[in-house]
């Protein structure tokens, strides 16, 4: 697998090479140095925006099962609105999903996060603020707003395991303060996209036929439109033999 060490690695020595041909006149090495740049950009590009792709950090994104088995997972929560809706639902299904709860929404509702450990699902860290500028922050300071986060979750009897990374956005400072965290990093299979669709049939219809075997979905219980079509996604699920498990058969 690639990972930010090889890829830099590979890409020193591609430079390396460069560098000596050209001095020796090969003056085609330009061109090649072009490329690898592009390359080694890209790669480390894809590495940060890919959540699955293990560059940084390796994270959790699907289970490798024939078995018709998914999780369900919530961000940016508690919402007041729309969290009771969705946890109303899946307790009509009787299934248990993963909350990767927003440390200041904790602290808002913390009525609503007690709501969510007592109806026995699971509630993870995924950061305290969620911060726009998250990703570019050193690794200490997003150390410690992981670890704000985790306090709150602590206050509610739980002992946090699981993080995801806002927007699914990694990066070497990112992986010095998760192993700091000594958390576990969960990405996902199926991105709903529930935070930019207007259409519910469109946006149920997708996520169905994205539906495999071991998928970890991502949803966001903030989003009115994830509250309408949750019964209905579950229940087509269902039809077509899937059952939810919690996130900790996965892991």
């Amino acid at each position: 697998m690639l990972n930010f060490r090889t890829i830099n690695l590979i890409s020193t020595l591609l430079y390396a090479g460069c560098i000596l041909t050209l001095v020796n006149g090969y003056n085609y090495s330009v061109y090649i140095l072009i490329v690898t740049i592009v390359i080694h950009v890209g790669l480390l590009s894809w590495g940060a925006f890919d959540v699955r792709s293990g560059v940084y950090i390796r994270s959790l994104w699907r289970k490798n099962t024939s078995e018709k088995v998914a999780v369900l997972t919530f961000d940016d929560g508690p919402n007041a609105m729309f969290t009771p809706t969705i946890l109303d639902i899946l307790d009509k299904h009787r299934i248990s999903a993963c909350f990767f709860c927003i440390g200041k929404n904790i602290e808002t509702h913390p009525e609503l996060t007690a709501e969510i450990v007592k109806r026995g699902h699971t509630i993870a860290n995924h950061t305290y603020a969620h911060a726009a500028w998250f990703d570019l922050w050193p690794w200490k300071q997003m150390l410690r707003d992981i670890e704000a986060c985790s306090t709150l979750i602590r206050k509610h009897g739980v002992e946090p395991r699981l993080f995801r990374p806002p927007y699914g956005v990694t990066n070497p400072m990112l992986a010095r303060a998760v192993a700091a965290s000594k958390l576990k990093t969960v990405g996902w299979s199926i991105r709903s996209l529930d935070t930019l669709a207007h259409n519910p049939q469109y946006l149920l219809s997708k996520v169905i036929k994205r539906l495999k075997p071991g998928s970890i979905i991502l949803f966001h219980d903030n989003q009115p439109i994830t509250a309408n079509i949750l019964d209905a996604f579950i229940t087509q699920a269902k039809a077509n033999g899937y059952r939810f498990v919690p996130i900790e058969e996965f892991v």
